[in-house]
């Protein structure tokens, strides 16, 4: 009766089949699989989406800076008019190709800031910003003086990103009392091995400081 008992246990405990083990196995690998594309495509969109954040971010910040900067073309402390670079017939000096542009002003030093923004083609194309200050003692400053000779530094990340249209439009704006310009300013990159482009449009409204 015993021995019965034991050969009834020992039928009951017995341990998965070969063919049992097969699936179990299979079935456990294929979940695994699952989980793991899962991860992995949501990892990828996630460096894809922080891509397309980086470019447009730096984008952006490249328009703001111009931008905040173009808004002091011209100013002079002295109020004797509007401060504009010798032999320029307007505050603003767009380039021949409308990839650059050129303005003075005083700035917080009292000293005369000549400031440049211009597209440089290259591997990668770039947008620099150009500036050199030189004391009011001088008596005046050139057009020749908005040259890249001072610092030069560019606004994007060019490690990243290529830039691939940067251009220049003024619109001369007059009334009875006073003269301005509506700047209309366009920037397109590329990020460097993507094919992620952001293009940025603004109109920056210069200001009369007679």
């Amino acid at each position: 009766m015993a021995i019965n008992r034991v050969i009834n246990l020992v039928r009951v405990q017995r341990g998965m089949s070969l063919i049992e083990l097969l699936v179990a196995s299979s079935l456990g690998l294929i979940i695994l699989a699952s989980v793991g594309s899962v991860f992995l495509s949501g990892h990828n969109m996630a460096a894809e989406r922080t891509k397309q954040l980086m470019l447009a971010q730096d984008v952006n910040d490249a328009i703001r800076i111009m931008k905040n900067d173009i808004q002091r073309a011209g100013y002079n402390s002295d109020n004797s008019g509007t401060l504009i670079l010798s032999g320029a017939s307007s505050t603003i000096v767009a380039g021949s190709a409308n990839d650059s542009i050129s303005y003075v002003y005083e700035d917080e030093n009292a000293e005369w800031r000549i400031v440049k923004f211009r597209f440089k083609s290259g591997s990668p194309s770039v947008v620099q910003m150009c500036v050199n200050t030189v004391p009011k003692s001088v008596g005046g400053v050139a057009l020749s003086d908005a040259s890249c000779v001072g610092s030069v530094s560019s606004l994007m990340d060019q490690a990243y990103i290529n830039v691939t249209e940067f251009k220049v439009v003024p619109t001369p704006l007059s009334t009875s009392s006073a003269t301005s310009s509506i700047i209309n300013i366009s920037l397109s990159a590329t990020l460097k091995n993507t094919s992620y482009t952001k293009t940025v449009s603004t109109d920056i409204k210069t200001r009369n400081w007679n």
